[in-house]
């Protein structure tokens, strides 16, 4: 597991194999949870609130989650999905390909603003708990898919990846904890593509 800023607890992962019914009502928890998250914030969902909003048990939604961070993770994850195939349907500006990459991922930032009390509530349940390694492999998986969907796989290298995705995290955390504007992290991001991607200045 990788540690959250404070790792005072643990998610547990739950890797059980569902009916069709079971990841019926699992995808309906997770979309409930967003429902709750989007209006309210981290702050407004508790298991409680889910159990009672899905019309379920709190053992219920225990047997799929264990806690509510996870269940916040597997929301973000799901809004972050949902970005991706957005992005995948859209038309890519032409120009280079520094300004490709930039063009997707400030607009990334744009979709996931409009639910910008998700995607902070997704970040708190980032930072409060220690968070299985799983669900930042699956992070970075749908980051690939920004790029990817849009671009065509190996257009933006792995290692030219890895660098993009520490920046893109790292900004968009920063404006979900309110730290910075959505001005500054679309220029951060702007600046960043054009680093990694752009002409290499020529030696003299």
């Amino acid at each position: 597991m990788v540690s959250g800023a404070h790792g005072s607890s643990a998610v547990v992962t739950v890797s059980r194999r569902f009916g069709a019914d079971q990841l019926a009502l699992r995808a309906r928890l997770i979309e409930t949870a967003g429902q709750i998250a989007e209006k309210g914030g981290y702050d407004a969902l508790s298991i409680s609130t889910l159990a009672d909003r899905a019309s379920v048990t709190r053992p219920t939604v225990y047997r799929y989650f264990s806690g509510k961070d996870h269940v916040l993770l597997e929301v973000g994850k799901a809004a972050a999905a949902e970005i991706a195939r957005q992005l995948a349907t859209e038309d890519v500006p032409p120009g280079p390909r520094w300004q490709k990459v930039a063009h997707l991922l400030t607009r990334a930032v744009t979709l996931a603003q409009k639910r910008a009390n998700l995607t902070a509530a997704f970040y708190c349940a980032v930072g409060s708990t220690q968070v299985v390694g799983e669900h930042l492999a699956d992070q970075r998986q749908i980051f690939d898919a920004y790029l990817d969907g849009p671009l065509g796989t190996g257009v933006v290298r792995e290692d030219e990846k890895n660098v993009l995705a520490h920046v893109y995290m790292t900004a968009t955390l920063n404006l979900a904890r309110g730290l910075v504007p959505e001005e500054t992290v679309q220029e951060t991001l702007t600046a960043a593509a054009r680093l990694v991607l752009g002409p290499r200045p020529r030696r003299s």
